[in-house]
């Protein structure tokens, strides 16, 4: 079980299926909010534009 500090200041998503964690540990992985990709690029077009490469 993972448990975060009393003090955090946010939750983390629980990712499952086809991811690998840091730890190389396969099918899931904890990840902060900011981390995460939106469904569909029209929901952040501003995530999508700062995370394409020229």
């Amino acid at each position: 079980m993972t448990e975060l500090p009393p003090g955090a200041e946010r939750a983390l998503w629980l990712v499952t299926g086809d991811v690998f964690s840091f730890d190389n540990q396969l099918g899931f992985a904890f990840v902060r909010p900011e981390h995460l990709m939106p469904l569909t690029p029209e929901e952040a077009p501003e995530t999508l534009d700062a995370l394409m490469l020229d």
